[in-house]
């Protein structure tokens, strides 16, 4: 083989290779579909099309265009150099084990833990888990069965369903806690993750017969002492739920009681800010989810603008106080410096903001907020008078949303136009969809045709990108609110198969029209 390959669809093989010496593929098996291998492989899917005809034309990969390929594995090993092309050692492979089937039992052992089948408590037949493992039937069959052995699922008739969670007939609940609104004590304050997250663990505790209770956190205020004594402890609490997005006393007093309780606590960390306490990080009964602040975000994002052949990029962030931000930027580096094209990653930072609420004192000033409460004020009057504090709740809330939306869409701007300015910038991944969605209007009033000239990427998979169609990376809160409930009902199974403290979910990118290849991109 003397073909010249681009990173990409290095990158592409050497995943595929990778599936066949883990023993993934067994001779005369299946292999998946090209768009989940380039959706596993993080390229795109013409790149990874490029790999597979590679394989496909020195008969590694047989069948017809537009059937399923077969694995080849005796022309596979006839082909040592196909390793070397991929950047693998020939001498370092090993011989797969026989016992195949416990791979495949402990891929789809964590594929249940991790949500994958959580729109669908029956899982698929065997001929779809046979293309999705790429495997023989008696593989899937007696993975299946192991599953059945330590409880991971059971049989409703003939059908393989995951199994529901342990419990004695005094366990019925779950509490959730998070922070109280500031205008009304009852009222969770939530993100965006977590008002999702929080639907479907409803909708999984629905389906178990199991009650979710909330448990408001009270605001806390400088000086004030914590008001954690409420949160209940009693036999029929299963475990906890603990949405951490705010650092202080109170947050800090109430995970260390929780940690008392000696029962499963799941802590959905989102914002990497502070560190927990240390009790918390040494109980076994606590595990942390996570899926927006680490680097490996910032990687896959790397991963899929190499695979468009995105050698020069912009990271647009007017959140860069904030940790996420630092370490999605420190992932993009060190992703594109392992590639071969380090200092190619062009900051356009914004160090003053974590959140859109630390733009308020700024844009108060700006936008003469004073002015617009003072009209507020006169308009209420019009209103009966039991309906002021809700006008003066929501009138603050939407003056100040209103104001700071205004103050970051000026420092948007402002970054794009100095990403704008650098020539050989051909993409831009911006900080999350309310900056693409800023950034996609900027492209628009200055005849920048996206994608085009400009490719966009953003984080979140909001509305907005979706309906502007700006490809996003989505962090999987599915998959994070699944495995926090798999967690909190069946915490020996799962501290069995995973042990680690703090559970990072991936996410993937979902491609839209505003990305496109390098080759068809450029200013």
């Amino acid at each position: 083989m003397n073909e010249k390959l681009s990173p990409a669809v290095r990158r592409a093989l050497r995943y595929v290779l990778d599936l066949i010496e883990s023993g993934a593929l067994q001779d005369s098996g299946p292999v998946p579909i090209v768009t989940e291998l380039a959706h596993q492989a993080q390229v795109s899917r013409i790149t990874m099309i490029k790999a597979v005809a590679m394989l496909k034309r020195e008969g590694i990969f047989e069948g017809r265009q537009g059937k399923r390929f077969v694995f080849n594995e005796k022309k596979y090993r006839a082909h040592p150099e196909f390793a070397l092309a991929a950047g693998r050692s020939t001498e370092t492979r090993e011989k797969p084990s026989p016992y195949g089937w416990q791979r495949v039992y402990k891929r789809m052992q964590q594929d249940i833990l991790a949500g994958v089948f959580s729109s669908r408590r029956v899982l698929p037949g065997f001929k779809e888990l046979q293309n999705r493992y790429g495997v023989s039937y008696r593989t899937v069959k007696k993975s299946l069965h192991e599953l059945i052995e330590n409880g991971t699922i059971t049989l409703d008739g003939k059908k393989p369903v995951i199994a529901p969670m342990t419990r004695s007939g005094s366990v019925d609940k779950i509490l959730l806690i998070g922070h109280a609104s500031s205008h009304n004590t009852r009222v969770l304050e939530l993100t965006q993750r977590e008002e999702s997250c929080l639907q479907l663990i409803e909708a999984e505790c629905a389906r178990a017969c199991l009650k979710l209770e909330i448990f408001a956190l009270p605001r806390y205020e400088e000086g004030m002492e914590p008001a954690i004594s409420g949160v209940p402890d009693d036999k029929s609490i299963m475990g906890y739920i603990v949405f951490v997005s705010k650092a202080h006393k109170a947050q800090f007093e109430m995970l260390n009681t929780v940690a008392r309780f000696k029962k499963p606590v799941a802590i959905l960390y989102e914002l990497g800010e502070w560190s927990l306490p240390r009790n918390v990080l040494a109980s076994a009964r606590v595990k942390i989810f996570s899926s927006a602040f680490s680097d490996r975000v910032g990687r896959q994002a790397a991963q899929y603008m190499l695979g468009l052949e995105h050698t020069n990029i912009a990271y647009i962030s007017p959140y860069h106080r904030a940790a996420w931000s630092i370490h999605r930027l420190q992932g993009l580096q060190d992703m594109y410096a392992t590639a071969g094209f380090p200092g190619r990653i062009m900051p356009c930072i914004y160090e003053g903001s974590t959140r859109w609420w630390d733009l308020i004192s700024a844009s108060n000033d700006r936008y003469q907020a004073l002015s617009i409460w003072s009209a507020l004020q006169a308009w209420k009057k019009r209103f009966p008078g039991d309906l002021h504090e809700y006008l003066d709740n929501e009138g603050i809330d939407r003056i100040t949303l209103c104001c700071a939306t205004a103050e970051l869409y000026r420092l948007s701007t402002e970054l794009c136009r100095q990403a704008l300015a650098n020539r050989e910038v051909t993409a831009w991944v911006c900080a999350n969809d309310t900056i693409a969605v800023m950034a996609n209007d900027y492209c628009a009033s200055q005849g920048i045709a996206v994608p085009e000239q400009i490719s966009l990427l953003g984080f979140d998979n909001q509305q907005g990108a979706i309906q502007r169609r700006i490809s996003s990376y989505d962090f999987n809160v599915r998959a994070a609110a699944h495995s926090i409930f798999d967690f909190v009902t069946r915490p020996n199974l799962f501290t069995e198969h995973n042990k680690k403290k703090h559970i990072e979910i991936d996410g993937f990118i979902i491609e839209r029209r505003s990305t496109a290849t390098a080759l068809t991109g450029g200013q």
